[in-house]
């Protein structure tokens, strides 16, 4: 048997149970064995845990699939500070740690996402772990053109450090050109339309389309589905039509300009 693999998938808190089930069936349909997926592992919010023996990057290939996650973590080891902890608390601890990428001569820079309140900020932690490793294992920072991250996540005192495998949040999955200030996640798109479980040649009408998130992730995933994407804005149903093209799905969509109470008499049968 090889050696245990943890990893940390995050999703939107609230969807955990719905990104535990895409994940199984995903691993499963892809003969992963053996796996253990856990919702909230350590309580925390918005992650799912993965557990097991099979090549990372046989795992990742897997997990870059999925639609309802957004970013994948190898996870190296989980703690608990002491009250009133701070950022060289966490050095220290990191420091203490054997990390996976000592003296691979790779570009890091490190991350830190907060959950609680702390007497400090996370560019405090970013700081201080980043120096603590690049003075451990003599590995060049470089804060942009970085070849791997590593990523401390803080939740009241519990903290957790590992390595994150996607460069970018896995819902960024189409070329989004009309973008307004709220637009709907495409992870949260994908778990909407699977709770609402359209089959066959139903109908999926989304009233309010705004950028299109919805209408167009429905296109994707449902071949067979016909899509109606709507709204009251002309710059809104213009800008989620333009993204639809970008996305190559513009001719699975069809796109008009209605108020809500409009619907009824538009779509009469």
């Amino acid at each position: 048997m090889g050696t245990d693999r943890r990893l940390r998938i995050t999703t939107t808190p609230g969807l955990e149970d719905l990104a535990a089930a895409e994940l199984t069936e995903r691993l499963a349909s892809a003969e992963i064995e053996p796996f253990t997926v856990t919702v909230k592992p350590n309580g925390l919010a918005g992650n799912i845990g993965l557990t097991s023996t099979v090549v990372l990057a046989e795992l990742f290939e897997v997990l870059r699939t999925c639609r309802s996650i957004q970013h994948v973590v190898h996870e190296y080891a989980a703690g608990t500070m002491e009250q009133s902890f701070g950022p060289a608390d966490v050095a220290a601890w990191v420091v203490g740690l054997e990390l996976p990428i000592a003296r691979d001569g790779r570009s890091f820079r490190a991350s830190c996402r907060r959950v609680g309140t702390h007497a400090f900020t996370s560019p405090e932690v970013e700081r201080a772990v980043g120096t603590v490793i690049h003075e451990t294992y003599a590995l060049p920072v470089d804060l942009t053109g970085y070849q791997t991250e590593i990523r401390v996540d803080i939740v009241d005192n519990q903290c957790f450090i590992g390595r994150q495998l996607t460069r970018e949040t896995l819902d960024r999955r189409f070329a989004w050109v009309y973008r307004p200030r709220v637009t709907l996640r495409t992870n949260i798109a994908y778990c909407l339309l699977i709770m609402a479980r359209p089959a066959g040649t139903e109908t999926v009408l989304d009233p309010f389309c705004g950028s299109g998130t919805i209408p167009i992730e429905a296109a994707a995933i449902f071949p067979a589905l016909r899509v109606l994407a709507s709204d009251r804005s002309d710059e809104a149903v213009e800008g989620a039509r333009a993204n639809a093209t970008a996305a190559g799905l513009a001719h699975r969509i069809e796109f008009s300009r209605l108020d809500v109470f409009e619907l009824s008499r538009a779509h009469a049968p």
